[in-house]
């Protein structure tokens, strides 16, 4: 497991390997007190499968895990929002999102065409344009009671809708 560090926080110390990310690391752990994960941090890194994401965390920047075609799925903590394109073209095939969540934004999970479970928080008002573009088994989905509108074409091209 590789332990990513982002902030301005003291990094910890450095790691024994010369080459901390070589694009083969399987599972990341972000550490506690983290609280952003920039944008494209973790883009098309096709071996990641697991991450764990801190309580501290509080979004996830646009395309940072997006072209992740090892990562399958994947928990986001409460209180923490995701920028646009964040999980685009992934193989996640569960996804726990946040209490809290207010919105989803254009083209999250674009093209993520395996999954197929998703649990939408209660708190939900928004699911922007495209956000679910193209996820093919997607089969079910359960809109809250508090959800004001839906964007053009966010569920489009889902067959078993």
């Amino acid at each position: 497991m590789f332990r990513y560090f982002f902030g301005p926080e003291k990094p910890p110390p450095p790691p024994i390997d010369p080459k901390p990310w070589d694009g083969n690391h399987r599972l990341v752990e972000v550490p506690d007190g983290t609280t952003h994960i920039p944008r494209v941090a973790f883009y098309s890194k096709a071996c990641l499968q697991e991450v764990t994401l801190p309580s501290s965390l509080v979004y996830v920047g646009s395309s940072s895990f997006a072209n992740c075609s090892g990562l399958r799925s994947i928990t986001i903590p409460d209180g923490c929002s995701v920028g646009k394109y964040a999980f685009q073209h992934c193989d996640i095939r569960s996804i726990v999102l946040p209490a809290g969540l207010k919105e989803i934004r254009s083209g999250t999970f674009c093209g993520c065409y395996r999954l197929r479970k998703i649990r939408l928080p209660a708190s939900l008002e928004r699911i922007q344009q495209s956000a679910f573009l193209w996820c093919h088994d997607l089969n079910h989905i359960r809109l809250p009671d508090g959800l004001i509108s839906i964007g053009r074409s966010a569920f489009a091209y889902n067959n078993k809708l």
